[in-house]
């Protein structure tokens, strides 16, 4: 990957929130193990998903680079968005 994984999160998490990704009140390092996931972004170990929590939802990656954030709404339901590829 050209990007790395742990800035493309960052940057996702905060456009879903509509704010700067200084903006966001937390660090990913906080919540996932930040240099074993850019290990696992860099192998060549076939297919993977990998999903952890995060203070604004559910964010899932996967092996083409792809970043799903879920987002819990205010009713309950969940609203996603997939970037990158």
């Amino acid at each position: 990957m050209y990007e790395s994984i742990t800035v493309r999160i960052v940057e996702e998490i905060a456009d879903q929130r509509d704010v700067e990704p200084t903006e966001l009140g937390y660090a990913i390092h906080d919540h996932i193990e930040t240099d074993a996931l850019r290990l696992l972004a860099n192998s060549d170990t076939g297919p993977w998903t990998l999903s952890f929590e995060c203070p604004d939802g559910t964010v899932t990656v996967t092996e083409n680079g792809a970043v799903h954030l879920d987002v819990a709404g205010e009713s309950g339901a969940t609203t996603g968005r997939v970037a990158g590829n």
